[in-house]
């Protein structure tokens, strides 16, 4: 089973999201803009305080505050920030079904990450109840999105018939993908399923 240190989780989630490092007269400029209702803004400042970068003293509830402030607005990536926020309880308090409101709707809104974050809520039954049947969709979308994880995860599931048939062809595809997405975890199990059809 796959399992995801969360930390680093939350904090490659916000590497991925963030823009290039400010200097502080570019962060005094990105609060400003902030202020006056610019969420891709509220965002970024919102990943320098969970950071604590860009001069900026690290501070959690500062840093959840914006990230809601740019859901609200709109923007999947805040969304997606928001429910790594509550699924640890960083800065908001520890709510995993709020976790999975917020990464569904990250997930709709085009967060191919958000919707790994959600098959693998159902799959590990981390938060939810376990649901393979309900993980296969999200995972799907995150595949296609480009997530090597969510093919991985993907992958496992119909090597195992977990929610889905059991489809030997279907796991070394997906495998291979997740390979192609540069995943070392997907090359290698693809090598593995590649010597056993042999």
């Amino acid at each position: 089973m796959i399992t995801l240190p969360l930390l680093l989780v939350f904090l490659m989630t916000a590497s991925q999201a963030a823009f290039a490092q400010s200097s502080s007269s570019d962060i005094n400029q990105v609060s400003a803009d902030c202020r006056r209702g610019d969420a891709q803004s509220c965002l970024r400042l919102g990943l320098s305080y969970i950071l604590g970068r860009d001069g900026l003293v690290k501070d959690d509830n500062k840093a959840a505050d914006l990230f809601k402030q740019s859901c609200d607005s709109g923007i999947a990536a805040g969304c997606e920030m928001l429910g790594t926020a509550h699924f640890q309880g960083i800065g908001v308090q520890l709510d995993k079904l709020k976790a999975l409101e917020l990464y569904q709707t990250a997930c709709n809104g085009g967060r191919a990450s958000a919707c790994r974050y959600v098959g693998w809520m159902y799959h590990t039954g981390n938060g939810v109840s376990k649901d393979n049947f309900q993980a296969v969709e999200p995972l799907s979308r995150s595949c296609t999105g480009g997530e090597p994880m969510g093919c991985l995860m993907l992958s496992f599931m119909y090597q195992r018939g977990e929610g889905v048939r059991l489809d030997r062809v279907r796991a070394l595809d997906l495998a291979g993908k997740a390979c192609d997405l540069k995943s070392e975890e997907g090359c290698k199990v693809y090598g593995i399923l590649k010597n056993q059809d042999k």
